[in-house]
């Protein structure tokens, strides 16, 4: 699980990190054009990492969470853990 500290939003697939980045990106009133030349990245990087397709590297996402003043932490589940779709802990 990764979780996106300022946000306090927790993220388990793209789609949802896409979603995360667009919130900040749109708090902060910046276009994606705007957020690609600050990161010094793609405009198509942001749009895809926002519309959760494709592959963006890590070196990407890093740089668009640092842009945003948003921090990833990588946290480790609890054996007890359930996802609200029903898998386990287990569960990849």
């Amino acid at each position: 699980m990764l979780a996106i500290a300022s946000m306090k939003s927790k993220v388990f697939e793209p789609r949802e990190l896409g979603r995360a980045l667009r919130s900040a990106r749109r708090a902060k009133r910046m276009t994606q054009i705007e957020l690609a030349q600050r990161a010094n990245v793609a405009r198509s990087a942001v749009q895809k990492m926002e519309e959760g397709r494709g592959t963006v590297n890590l070196d990407t996402v890093l740089k668009l969470l640092r842009t945003l003043s948003l921090d990833l932490e990588v946290v480790s589940r609890s054996r007890d853990y359930e996802r609200t779709s029903g898998e386990g802990a287990g569960g990849s």
